[in-house]
């Protein structure tokens, strides 16, 4: 778990001053003072936002009790209400984009990423995983190149749903938003127009070509539905 010094010397190398990070979080800066002084740490919503703003990983932030050796693949629930899922390593970026062409990778396991699951809303998190993402397709829906995606293959996408695909020969990774249509197949729209929608038929999905990985929560908050 990282000190208050540590916390400071985060920020300094950031060149941010206490109220600038204050800011970015949504905080006072009398809490970042408390942080970095070790009155308390920040936790759950907190703590996500400050390893964001501070480029550092929300696991460091936890207490080491937390931090118990699991599987790979596991989510491991807590006691403060935080979820350790897998991140997948950067070779395994989701693109936002017509897609990298990478298939799900069970064995590239870079490390665990924690969640606020009250953050979450009412979710299943069995199986839950988050990947990197790249490219700009995705970023009226909030999705940002380089951010960080957690993906939930538990829940069933509605019309406008952020969800995680696979599509292709290739079974290539693509964030999109989802919508049925009465005929059986499926749109997936992208935010940028510049993108055109892909349309899933009852086949594709039949022959494997469509394979719906998940429904995804940006990391840095709630991602956009779509119209």
């Amino acid at each position: 778990m990282l000190t208050g010094d540590e916390i400071r010397k985060a920020r300094k190398a950031k060149n941010l001053t206490q109220s600038e990070l204050a800011a970015i979080i949504g905080v006072s800066r009398s809490a970042i003072y408390d942080w970095e002084r070790g009155k308390y740490s920040p936790t759950g919503e907190r703590a996500i936002k400050l390893a964001n703003a501070l480029g550092l990983s929300v696991t460091e932030f936890l207490p080491d009790y937390l931090l118990e050796e699991r599987k790979p693949n596991e989510a491991a629930p807590t006691n403060h209400n935080i979820i350790l899922v897998p991140l997948l390593s950067d070779v395994t970026r989701a693109c936002c984009g017509m897609g990298n062409g990478y298939e799900f990778p069970d064995d590239t396991i870079e490390g665990r990423l924690a969640v606020d699951v009250d953050a979450l809303g009412p979710i299943r998190t069995n199986g839950m995983f988050a990947c990197r993402v790249e490219g700009d397709s995705m970023a009226a829906a909030r999705i940002y190149d380089g951010d960080i995606i957690v993906v939930a293959p538990e829940e069933e996408p509605i019309d406008g749903d952020v969800v995680l695909a696979c599509y292709g020969a290739h079974q290539r990774w693509m964030i999109r938003w989802f919508y049925a249509q009465r005929d059986g197949s499926i749109i997936l729209k992208a935010a940028n127009p510049e993108y055109p929608d892909i349309k899933i038929t009852p086949e594709d999905v039949d022959c494997g070509w469509y394979r719906y990985l998940g429904k995804v929560i940006a990391y840095q908050g709630s991602p956009k539905k779509g119209i």
